[in-house]
């Protein structure tokens, strides 16, 4: 007789949702075709934020400092604001924060990867190998780098 307990279930085409409660974060990583949203607005000081190898990751948050990284074919979807926002995408990943007001912001693409951004007074972006960087606001100061092909633009 087959042992019947849930531990040797087949578990490769089943989708699992897992409600997550907490009073202060700072950092949360997606991996491996994992989906994170969030349900309301998070209100919090900082996050360090990371998402890899096909993971989507969706929030809305207003913080002081946001870093978010995201490779190997993720998304990540901001909406909200921030004083500070660093975002870095690589290998094919993407990164759409257009409704994801920054005061100043320090982009990096490479790879293929996308990212769209808002930033208000300061932007320093990198785009290489194929990255492209779109940006909306009108900052002040900005530092735009491009190389192999990588593209910084106003949209």
């Amino acid at each position: 007789m087959k042992d019947q307990s849930w531990f040797h279930l087949n578990w490769k085409n089943t989708s699992i949702k897992v409600y997550v409660s907490f009073k202060t974060i700072d950092k949360l990583e997606a991996s491996s075709g994992s989906d994170v949203v969030s349900e309301s607005v998070l209100n919090l000081e900082q996050l360090d934020l990371s998402a890899s190898s096909g993971s989507d990751v969706k929030l809305e948050l207003n913080a002081n400092d946001v870093t978010a990284e995201a490779s190997s074919g993720s998304d990540i979807s901001l909406k909200g604001k921030s004083n500070a926002l660093e975002a870095n995408a690589s290998s094919g990943s993407d990164i759409h924060a257009g409704d994801f007001q920054a005061k100043r912001c320090h982009a990096s693409v490479s790879s293929g990867s996308d990212m769209k951004i808002n930033v208000m007074d300061e932007l320093e972006a990198h785009a290489s190998s194929g990255g492209d960087i779109s940006y909306s606001g009108n900052p002040a100061k900005k530092e735009i780098k491009e190389s192999s092909g990588g593209d910084v633009h106003a949209h």
